[in-house]
């Protein structure tokens, strides 16, 4: 592996301009938990998860976990890539380049998302290597900090659902529809 690898934002811009995700047919955008919700216009803010079903529409979850931006790029991105509610953005922004996958746990941002994991990848190789992702391997002490801060904003909500609301709900920002 090697020796550990000291993140550094290079502000290329890439994980502001390329919000918008296609993963089994499904489109999503920039995740955002409730309390974030009010950072962004509200016309392009959508359900993003949800579990259970409604009792008076189906169709629909009971309770919405997480919420997405539905927009290609981030309204608070400068020409010059720097954000415009830095000191208020996003978990998942602060979190970035580290993505967490709940108990599978941490892994990294790809190429395109990120021109750091870009340069890294050419200097060292790939970083599957470093999979799983740990602090012991990837130096990104606030990122790391707000990664344990995002577990903690998942497991809250998690914990306010009743057992039977097991059913994860996705909504498709390309249908505008709930699936699964």
């Amino acid at each position: 592996m090697g020796k550990k690898i000291l993140f550094k934002c290079l502000h290329c811009g890439r994980c502001c301009r390329n919000l918008l995700k296609e993963n089994n047919g499904i489109i999503g955008g920039l995740m955002l938990f409730l309390d974030e919700t009010e950072l962004f216009p509200k016309e392009i803010v959508f359900p993003s998860l949800g579990v259970g079903f409604d009792k008076k529409d189906p169709s629909k979850p009971e309770c919405i976990l997480t919420y997405q931006v539905d927009s290609k790029v981030c309204p608070y991105v400068s020409e010059k890539n720097i954000c415009k509610i830095y000191d208020r953005r996003p978990l998942i922004c602060r979190v970035f380049p580290l993505i967490t996958m709940g108990e599978i746990g941490v892994t990294i941002a790809d190429s395109e998302e990120c021109l750091f994991v870009e340069k890294t990848e050419l200097e060292k190789g790939s970083l599957d290597s470093f999979l799983p992702i740990t602090p012991k391997k990837i130096e990104a002490h606030s990122e790391w900090v707000f990664s344990r801060v995002m577990n903690t904003h998942w497991e809250l909500a998690m914990t306010q659902q009743s057992k039977d609301q097991v059913t994860i709900r996705k909504f498709n920002l390309g249908t505008k529809e709930w699936g699964f």
